[in-house]
């Protein structure tokens, strides 16, 4: 998020990345309370909910960056969460990231890879 001040006002602008280039979105002005809601929500969305805090103990959550933490997070989910936690990396991740992270890692305990690829269903896993 980029807040710009033109003439002394202040606008927000939406910064992302679409394939090579990165894309500016306008919101709005500050002034405007549906840009103030509107950020609000962008914000919240690039933390780990209050609710989810508790699986990352060792980590103070504002360190935490939801996409480039994303194999630590899909970890300790798999391996800590409930249904609820992981329904919520289900909404955040592609189910192929989960899946790709669970093949690989090297910190989830060999009974966690072993349940979820049969729960995703993949059948031959060495």
């Amino acid at each position: 998020m980029t807040i710009k001040t033109i003439y002394g006002k202040k606008y927000a602008y939406l910064a992302q990345r679409r394939r090579r280039r990165i894309v500016q979105e306008y919101l709005g002005p500050l002034s405007d309370s549906k840009t103030a809601a509107m950020i609000s929500i962008l914000k919240r969305e690039k933390e780990i909910p209050k609710r989810y805090r508790f699986y990352f103990w060792d980590t103070a959550p504002h360190r935490i960056h939801l996409y480039g933490n994303r194999s630590y997070i899909i970890e300790r989910i798999l391996e800590y969460g409930d249904m609820d936690a992981f329904r919520w990396i289900q909404k955040l991740y592609p189910t192929k990231v989960i899946i790709e992270s669970c093949l690989t890692s090297k910190r989830l305990s060999p009974k966690t890879k072993n349940f979820w690829p049969i729960w995703f269903g993949i059948r031959h896993v060495s």
